[in-house]
């Protein structure tokens, strides 16, 4: 922005008026010094007038004859602090005073409540951001697995619950070890920890009362490890307290009693958590004399492998066993049997038998991903099953497991689809698919009519000419006349983006996405969305489209999910 020649003047006569004005004052001050000029005795302090001689205190000399060059006729004070005076009595008084030693004052700060609101605004900002903050992901036994779980189980009953005895009384006896805190609960430790509280009477119990709050608070709530963790801190805040009163003004009764209620509701909650400690560890003791009472001779062992080792086991021809050798024994128990898993317990098993089976189940492919340790085995199989085999020496027991969990879900679930032979190739048509205006070379299926249109088509002509690639080098080359190709079949089509696309069984093509608007009358257009998957046939030379189109009043992505998951089922007929 530029100023008129008028405004630069006038901010000129401005600036020259205020440096005249602080000329004057600058000037008059000068002038009152030099009128105003004393002498000061250098042996009492005595002021004297400008032109006396000797003190009129002391008669010593105002100027000293030998030190000539030092002139005593103007005293220069410093100040190295400030001087703390009892509002009472005047007396001076060293720092950290509580009570005037003269009169008896208490000596209180006009920043006690200051202080206090300052250090409790800043502990509710903290919970504030905390209960809005989100929560440390859980750990322990809610977030383990299925197979982690029955592990953990069996585990225990086989070493009589020594895991589990550990597991529960680790976090009891270490106390002291803060839990996992956020950014926000570490930044609320800090402040309670170091926050500064005034040297007065005042200040200190006030804080104290209120640490006092919050510990009653937590000696009330459910003894868990992060309420002791801020239960610990509290109370060393308050015993720093307490430390400083203790030396600023000893024996303060109100400080004293209220320190000791503090460590009273400190110590209900220790008491609380030795007789968790205790009654966790009678338990366990309990549970594990029982089941050594109840197994007999041979203990906890003969309780746990109550079982028949003499039954057999029927190696059903199942999508499991069809991929494992059968074991050598005949005896044995299925544990599970389900579409995703298979598990079998094999009795009577040897050391030897066991190694010769893992080499059996290595030939048979499953050699990716292999653990192998003493008692252990396991691998996944090219197609993703997973195998894992332990082996229990003392009690000649052999646990074979195999389960799908790995193997990613392909085409629809069985019972809801139709697969349907066109030329060289299979196609899952979901049920919901009607057909109508099939032609030669042309399929065509409806989900839905009207202004809610939902269509698919398969159209498989065969290539005319014959110089031109069939193959998907071929397709790639000439993308441009297909993305033309594509949005000339509407009355105002437009690709919006392509990609090359694979299907689960190797059938590489490309897939168009376009949006269209498509006359279907003299003054009635309807818009339109959707996709194209083109890929060759080469043995026949034939190029497939497989369209989806939707009206854009359709809602939703049901349709377009479910053509994706179609075309990622199309395969070649040998892979039947």
């Amino acid at each position: 922005m530029r100023f008129s020649m008028k405004e630069i003047f006038y901010d000129w006569i401005i600036h020259i008026s205020n440096f005249l004005q602080l000329t004057n004052v600058y000037g008059g001050l000068e002038q009152n010094m030099k009128r105003e000029k004393r002498k000061y005795c250098f042996k009492c302090g005595q002021e004297n007038s400008a032109d006396a001689r000797f003190c009129q205190n002391c008669s010593a000399p105002l100027e000293n004859e030998k030190d000539s060059e030092f002139s005593y006729s103007e005293r220069k004070q410093e100040y190295a602090g400030k001087i703390i005076k009892c509002p009472a009595c005047g007396e001076e008084l060293p720092s950290f005073t509580a009570i005037c030693p003269a009169c008896g004052h208490e000596i209180n700060s006009s920043k006690i409540s200051e202080s206090l609101d300052k250090f409790i605004a800043q502990i509710e900002e903290c919970d504030r951001r905390i209960a809005n903050s989100p929560e440390i992901p859980k750990k322990g036994w809610s977030t383990w697995g299925k197979w982690k779980k029955i592990g953990w189980v069996l585990l225990n009953l086989y070493l009589a619950c020594i895991p589990l005895l550990i597991y529960v009384l680790r976090p009891l006896l270490r106390t002291d070890k803060a839990p996992a805190l956020t950014a926000d609960e570490k930044y609320k430790a800090t402040i309670i920890e170091n926050f500064p509280f005034p040297n007065d009477r005042g200040s200190i119990l006030e804080a104290l009362l209120f640490v006092k709050s919050k510990v009653a608070f937590l000696a009330s709530e459910k003894i868990n490890a992060n309420n002791s963790y801020w239960m610990r801190l509290w109370t060393k805040k308050a015993e720093q307290l307490h430390e400083k009163a203790e030396m600023l003004f000893p024996g303060d009764k109100i400080a004293n009693e209220t320190y000791q209620e503090i460590l009273k509701d400190s110590n209900v909650v220790k008491k609380k958590l030795r007789i968790r400690l205790l009654l966790t560890v009678g338990v366990i003791i309990i549970f594990v004399v029982f089941l050594g009472v109840r197994g007999g001779k041979n203990g906890i062992a003969n309780l746990v492998d109550n079982k028949d080792y003499n039954q057999k086991y029927d190696w059903q021809g199942n999508k499991f066993t069809e991929l494992l050798p059968k074991p050598e024994s005949e005896f044995g128990k299925i544990i599970i049997e389900t579409e995703k898993q298979f598990s079998v317990e094999i009795y009577k098993t040897s050391t030897e038998m066991y190694e010769e089976y893992v080499k059996e189940c290595r030939s048979n492919g499953f050699t990716v991903d292999i653990t192998k340790t003493e008692g252990m085995f396991s691998a996944h199989n090219e197609e993703g099953y997973q195998l894992n085999i332990y082996y229990y020496k003392n009690k000649k027991e052999m646990n074979i497991s195999i389960d799908s969990n790995d193997i990613e879900e392909k085409g629809f679930e069985e019972g809801t689809y139709e697969s349907l032979k066109v030329k060289n190739f299979v196609f899952d048509i979901p049920d919901y698919w009607t057909e109508e205006g099939s032609k030669n070379e042309y399929l065509q299926y409806y989900a839905e009519k009207g202004e809610k249109l939902v269509m698919l088509s398969i159209a498989y002509p065969a290539e005319t000419d014959d110089d031109y690639d069939v193959s998907f080098d071929g397709l790639y080359k000439d993308n441009e006349n297909m993305v033309e190709m594509i949005a000339s079949m509407f009355t105002d089509g437009d690709v919006i983006d392509n990609e090359v696309f694979e299907s689960d069984y190797g059938v590489k093509g490309i897939l168009y996405r376009f949006s269209c608007n498509q006359k279907i009358g003299w003054l009635k257009s309807v818009d339109a969305n959707g996709y194209c998957f083109c890929f060759p046939s080469e043995k026949d030379r034939r190029w497939f489209f497989v369209y989806y189109v939707q009206t854009n009043k359709v809602s939703g992505n049901d349709y377009k999910d479910d053509y994706l998951k179609l075309i990622s089922c199309i395969r070649e007929k040998s892979d039947e």
